[in-house]
């Protein structure tokens, strides 16, 4: 019996969130079981009926919900979760590959490290004020109702400031005086961010070689 819970807690967290599902160690492992035994337990759905529902491929992250297995604000932190735990990963693979292609030693590397790692948040964050790279927000928004701002997903001025133009402009009647503040904001943030990522880019340059300023180039790391 324990082998078939700990298989459906799997199954559970592969629905909602693969990625993190497959990362966590077993004490988030352990806590997740005992909040699905105790929704499975307060709405009277019983393993068997859940392995039913998956042989017949009528399991999903939906059923679950309506099952009450599974609440919208435990996929929504789960899946969180599992962005987030991309998002470091993919930064820290991102570094490490920065640092072997600068050839830096690990004390040269401990100084410029954090000096890359600012340009890069800013530059994301950057990217993330324009629509083609907002697919995070943009999705917030459209799960928001008609004309309703959206909440940022993550602490970016930029992704807030576009996210909460998107949700105003999904309103056709949205007064043009509240359209204009949104236009302004947006602008505002991008030029702020620029300015920063501009001091950010002088600051590492004035610490690195020219080699070393040619490769960050190259890479797209600087403008």
């Amino acid at each position: 019996m324990r082998s078939i819970k700990l298989a459906l807690v799997a199954l559970t967290l592969s629905l909602v969130a693969p990625a993190w599902a497959q990362q966590q160690p077993g004490g988030d492992l352990r806590a997740t079981l005992q909040q699905l035994r105790d929704n499975m337990q307060n709405n009277g759905v019983s393993v068997q009926d859940l392995v039913q529902q998956a042989r017949e491929g009528t399991l999903n992250t939906q059923s679950l919900i309506d099952q009450g297995v599974v609440s919208q604000d435990m996929v929504d932190n789960l899946r969180n979760q599992a962005q987030n735990f991309q998002q470091q990963r993919g930064g820290q693979a991102r570094m490490n590959t920065l640092q072997q292609q600068l050839g830096s030693s690990d004390d040269e590397w401990a100084i410029l490290s954090p000096k890359v790692q600012r340009v890069l948040e800013l530059s994301d964050e950057l990217a993330q004020g324009t629509v083609s790279n907002n697919r995070v927000n943009a999705l917030v928004t459209l799960a928001q109702p008609r004309g309703q701002a959206a909440a940022p997903t993550a602490q970016s001025r930029c992704a807030a400031a576009l996210a909460e133009l998107t949700a105003l402009l999904a309103n056709v009647d949205a007064p043009a005086p509240e359209i204009k503040e949104k236009l302004t904001v947006l602008r505002q943030a991008r030029e702020k961010v620029k300015m920063e990522l501009h001091s950010a880019e002088a600051d590492l340059i004035g610490l690195v070689t020219l080699h070393h300023e040619g490769v960050l180039l190259t890479l797209a790391v600087i403008v």
